[in-house]
């Protein structure tokens, strides 16, 4: 899944609704509408159906499933995953006709109290799995590495623009 990253060089024109995902987010539009996130150790997986012109993106901060006590399942990868996948049948799309860009993970914290924990490792295996699994294809990715990301999509396009965000 080392698909190439699609990156533009300024956000996209048009004067189109904007959604703004935090994490556990999960957004899907059928009408054409920008919708962005930043990222560090979390993931975002975006889908796009160009037959049906539907996009959509989750922002999840952990792999794997939640336990009982946690208020929102969308900060984990497989309910986030799940969520997106049915809002975006829901919406038109078909479930064959969906591709994959994915982006975040990156591994931020400096301190080894942290560092050990490899979150932005986990979410980017716990996506590729869940992708692997239902059998979508990763189109672009930019993973891992030791900044954020701001990322936004077009809806109606599947097309997006990316930014690292370095400090300083």
């Amino acid at each position: 899944m080392s698909a190439a990253p699609l990156i533009k060089p300024a956000p996209m024109a048009g004067d189109f609704p904007r959604k703004f995902l935090l994490p556990g987010d999960v957004y899907v539009a059928k009408e054409p509408t920008h919708i962005s996130t930043v990222l560090g150790s979390c993931v975002g997986i975006l889908l796009y159906d160009a037959a049906a012109g539907i996009g959509g993106m989750n922002h999840f901060l952990m792999d794997g499933a939640p336990g009982s006590s946690d208020v929102n399942p969308l900060r984990y990868a497989e309910p986030a995953f799940e969520t997106l996948v049915a809002r975006m049948i829901i919406a038109g799309a078909r479930e064959r006709n969906l591709v994959a860009k994915v982006f975040g993970g990156a591994q931020l914290s400096p301190r080894p109290t942290l560092a050990h924990l490899r979150i932005g490792e986990r979410n980017i295996a716990a996506a590729r799995e869940l992708l692997r699994e239902q059998g979508i294809t990763v189109k672009a990715s930019a993973l891992g590495g030791t900044v954020g990301r701001k990322v936004i999509m077009e809806s109606h396009t599947g097309n997006v623009w990316v930014k690292e965000l370095r400090s300083g």
